[in-house]
């Protein structure tokens, strides 16, 4: 799952600014790939531009869009040394046949609710959507 929650900062362009934006870059991130193991990353960049690049404020966006399209596509890039990949604490070799989630049994719980689902499908005769239904109550009382 991708979320993308775009935000523009205007700030000046100078040396004490951007060494900010790259130490809090590389925190937030450092702190993201220790607690969830790559799965969250923080998409932070910038784009030096003038006074009169503001004419044209779209292009200056997609300037700005397409450093955050690189980072995304490289976002420990500058965050994995080879100390990352030494094992932490105790390696659990055991993780699940299916997603590589760990797992104390060959299916995580997940992947065994995705299971159980798709058993109940597969013998089902028919489905019913009620995603366009908005509001839906049934009772015993509605039976005829």
């Amino acid at each position: 799952m991708v979320w993308w929650w775009p935000l523009t900062i205007l700030a000046p362009c100078n040396e004490n600014v951007i060494a900010d934006l790259k130490e809090t870059k590389k925190d937030v991130n450092t702190r993201l790939l220790n607690e969830f193991d790559g799965t969250l990353a923080l998409a932070l960049d910038w784009i030096e531009a003038s006074s009169n690049d503001f004419g044209d404020f779209s292009a200056l966006k997609e300037r700005l869009l397409v450093e955050t399209n690189r980072s995304k596509r490289q976002k420990f890039v500058n965050d994995l040394s080879i100390d990352f990949f030494k094992p932490k604490g105790k390696v659990n070799d055991q993780v699940c046949a299916v997603c590589g989630m760990e797992s104390a049994e060959n299916l995580c719980e997940r992947c065994k609710q995705h299971e159980n689902i798709g058993k109940k499908i597969a013998k089902t005769r028919y489905v019913l959507n009620l995603n366009r239904i908005r509001c839906a109550t049934y009772t015993s009382s509605n039976a005829r």
